[in-house]
């Protein structure tokens, strides 16, 4: 009670004769929990001294933070990440205290949020992840957010995958587009030597796919399978994809040769791994169209 209404003198005596401070009460809130959510930094530092966990989770797995972010409760916060309070934590609803603050409208707290966990990914070599989950989700609001105050657009997580691997494999055409004006690397490769337009090819997301060779994205870049963009949207049967792929190359292709090693390339793929998922039709489809569309420039075949 006294952590709640914020009674900091009557929380001290408490504590002096052996009070709890990790005790949980029916929603497993700790007296920190209740501090945190009523803004109340004096009590909140005296049950840090006195040893209360800043990391536990009451029965919606919100944290201490989540409750000061969710309240908009900015110097709690602040105290509360001075200690290690953790960012990347996720409540029931798969939300970290960014989030909370975020969508509660506390854009002075959500701003230092974000600010300290560029800081800490810097001096720890670690790598938030608020904007990559964010990119993940389609989340066009929350993006823009991030970015504007200062998330890295290049940043790549445990598996090197950046904010737009994350988007082009969602199929997350805004997004997509959002990235590379600030700062995201097309060509970016993830730990399979994967673009992003791999990732939308085999997805089969046309208005990524689009959007990423309007920025320049290579159509044949190989992963370390030694697979382009190409075969991959082949291989899942992607017509729309192909056609988008074929019309950004088309005087390249029709100059150079390259059709032969799409046909190699189909047919490879169809010898030693099957047609996949899509039907014959749709292969023909692709095929028939790639020609006819290569036949009105008068492409070479052959190189």
């Amino acid at each position: 009670m006294a952590s709640e209404v914020g009674h900091m003198k009557v929380a001290l005596v408490l504590l002096e004769h052996g009070a709890d401070t990790r005790t949980q009460d029916k929603d497993k809130s700790t007296p920190l929990h209740l501090a945190s959510r009523g803004g109340h930094v004096g009590v909140a530092l005296v049950l840090l001294e006195h040893g209360a966990d800043i990391r536990t989770q009451d029965k919606d797995k919100s944290t201490p933070l989540h409750l000061a972010s969710r309240g908009g409760h900015m110097e709690v916060a602040l105290v509360l990440l001075e200690r290690g309070a953790y960012m990347d934590a996720k409540d029931i609803y798969g939300w970290t205290p960014l989030h909370r603050a975020f969508f509660k409208g506390h854009v002075k707290l959500f701003r230092r949020l974000v600010q300290h966990s560029l800081a800490s990914s810097s001096q720890t070599n670690s790598k938030s992840i608020a904007l990559h989950e964010a990119s993940g989700c389609g989340d066009v609001k929350f993006v823009r957010a991030l970015l504007k105050y200062g998330a890295d657009a290049r940043a790549q997580d445990i598996n090197k995958w950046t904010p737009l691997h994350w988007a082009s494999e969602g199929g997350h055409m805004e997004v997509a587009s959002m990235l590379p004006k600030h700062g995201a690397d097309i060509s970016a490769q993830d730990k399979h030597k994967s673009t992003p337009l791999h990732l939308a090819s085999r997805g089969g997301h046309v208005g990524v796919a689009q959007v990423l060779l309007e920025h320049g994205a290579d159509v044949d870049a190989k992963d370390i399978y030694g697979w382009t963009p190409w075969r991959w949207a082949f291989s899942e049967g992607h017509v729309e994809v192909i056609q988008v792929l074929v019309r950004h190359n088309l005087a390249a292709i029709a100059n150079t040769g390259k059709l032969l090693g799409c046909f190699s390339g189909m047919a490879e793929t169809e010898i030693n791994y099957g047609k996949g998922d899509y039907e014959e039709e749709e292969y023909a489809d692709a095929v028939i169209w790639m020609v006819d569309s290569l036949s009105s420039q008068d492409a070479r075949f052959y190189p």
